[in-house]
Parts: C-alpha cells; structure tokens; sequence
C-alpha cells in the first residue's frame, strides 16, 4: 500500500522575514507538491498594522493547493475571487482569517460567494481573529461581517472597546454556526470598559441572546469588560454543560449585593448549570499584558491562540 506524504506549513505568515516572499514561497511549491500541502499558515499578528509594509497576494497562486484542509490568511488577501479560487480544495475544513485593518480599497466578499462557498465546502467553518484593528472595529460588522459567513470562531484581541452591534449580529446570523466567542482586552476602570454593563432598554444583553439562539455555542471568554453576575449566571443557565470554557476575570464581575461573601451566588450557581467546578479568574492567573497593557507582549498571549488553529 502505498502512503501518500502530506506537508504541513503552519507557521510562515506569523515569521516576518518569510511573510514578505509568501507570493514567490508558493509560486514554487505550486509546481510541484501544491496537492499534497494539507495545512497551510500565511496569516501574520502585527503589533502595529499602520506601520507594517503589506504584500500583495494574488488569488490564482491558491488554486493550485487542492489538499488543503486547514488555510489561514489576513483579511488584507480575503476577496470573492480569492474564495472562487479554493473551489479545488474539496476537503478543506478550515478557512482561518486574520483581521488587522481593512484598507479603504479592499472589495470585501458579497453573501452570494460565501453561499456559493457553503456549498463548494460544506464541512468548513471560518474562523474570524480580529487583532489590534483599533480603528476597525467600530465598522466590523458593516464593512467585514457576512450573513452568509460560516462563521464558528470570533476572537477579538486587544481592539481597546467592544462594538455591540457586532454581537447583535452574533446572535441574528450565526445561530446555527457560531461555537465559539472571545474578546479580550486589558483590564481597566475606562468608560470603555462599561459598555457591557450598561442598561439595554430596548434589546437584551448581546451575551444572553448568544448564549440563547446560538445552539452550538461552547466556548465564551471575557476579558477586560465589566459584567454583571446575574448575567454571568444566565449565560450557565441557558448554555449547560454543552458551555465547555467560561472565562471571565473576578475584578470584572458586577454584583448588586454587596451583603454576601465575593461571588458566592455565581460560585453556587455557575457549577451547578455547567455541571462542573467553576471559578472565575483571578488576576494572580492572567497574562501580565492582560492585567496591565504595558505589562507585558501582546504577542506571547497572542501567538500560542492564533497559532492552535492551524492544528
């Protein structure tokens, strides 16, 4: 029997030096073992997206890369052509993209192409990494989100504020796709950092109706947002034991009695839903550049989580 030998290049977009030659690295490799890369890394993490010189990656240079199960690229390369292009690679069953910016002449992807590409792939989830896109995030779910997406994973590093409408569109187009929710900043006593817990008078929490109407939803961590217990309760309560990661760090947690012991309602409640022990985080636990932005690299915290989807 003869084996057929795979390669695996996951890491070459997130190594500087190498990012810059990626349209040359794949014009080779396109020639001759493009059907037997199986996993293939080309998105980067920038610290500062404005300062850093951008490549061109023309669309056709995938096409030749029909073994592909697992793609990852920036938003800067993500178009309608570039996802016509990937028609080949019939067993692809993760398309990873990372968000830095988006340039003002970037085309975006209109729904029809990602319902052509929920066809063409119908085993593929997205998932969406938005890092240090402070001027982005603002507009995330007019000039990026998708209806059509087969949106499964958003993560949101280091943006400095959280955009509601980008939840709200969480809960209205992925209902069936979405498994996991990340946002994460640095904790803070900024104005910023109350935009969750704010009263909404005319829509409920944006975490709740997730946990509610997203049916797959398994995963939610929360990092530098206040957010009241009683939600926190609720989101265990909707979610169960199907909720596999519930993070939020303790110096976040809002709580209207102040007459019991820290946290001991959600101590009691939360475990009991999750049907396993449960704590909230405490700040002795987290990344140094989650406690404090000038603390620590961004990019030690970062790296080891972008890095896991290619696995």
């Amino acid at each position: 029997m003869k084996v057929r030998k795979v390669i695996v290049l996951g890491y070459i977009g997130c190594i500087e030096d190498l990012s810059y030659e990626i349209e040359n690295f794949l014009k080779i490799l396109g020639r001759k073992n493009s059907s037997r890369v199986t996993v293939l890394g080309l998105a980067s993490v920038k610290d500062e997206p404005g300062k850093c010189k951008n490549f061109s990656l023309r669309p056709y240079l995938i096409k030749p890369f029909s073994g592909l199960e697992i793609l990852s690229i920036d938003y800067d390369e993500l178009c309608n052509e570039f996802l016509n292009n990937l028609e080949g690679a019939v067993n692809l069953k993760r398309l990873v993209v990372h968000l830095h910016s988006v340039r003002p002449e970037h085309p975006s992807t209109s729904n029809e192409t990602w319902k052509d590409f929920k066809e063409t792939h119908p085993n593929c989830e997205l998932r969406l990494t938005v890092i240090h896109a402070f001027k982005d995030i603002d507009n995330l779910h007019l000039n990026v989100l998708r209806k059509e997406m087969p949106l499964s994973h958003l993560k949101v590093f280091f943006c400095e504020s959280v955009n509601i409408s980008v939840l709200e569109c969480l809960s209205e187009y992925y209902r069936e796709s979405l498994r996991s929710l990340i946002w994460v900043d640095s904790l803070s006593q900024n104005e910023g950092s109350w935009a969750i817990a704010t009263p909404f008078y005319e829509t409920p929490d944006p975490f709740l109706l997730i946990s509610w109407l997203c049916k797959n939803l398994e995963e939610v961590i929360l990092y530098g947002y206040k957010y009241w217990e009683e939600n926190l309760i609720a989101v265990a309560r909707l979610r169960g034991s199907q909720l596999r990661r519930l993070e939020v760090a303790e110096d976040d947690i809002l709580f209207y009695n102040t007459d019991f012991s820290p946290h001991e309602t959600c101590l009691k409640d939360i475990p009991l839903n999750l049907k396993r022990p449960w704590a909230p985080v405490q700040k002795s636990e987290l990344h140094p550049v989650i406690c404090n932005p000038t603390a620590g690299d961004s990019d030690e915290y970062l790296l080891p989580i972008v890095l896991a989807d290619l696995q």
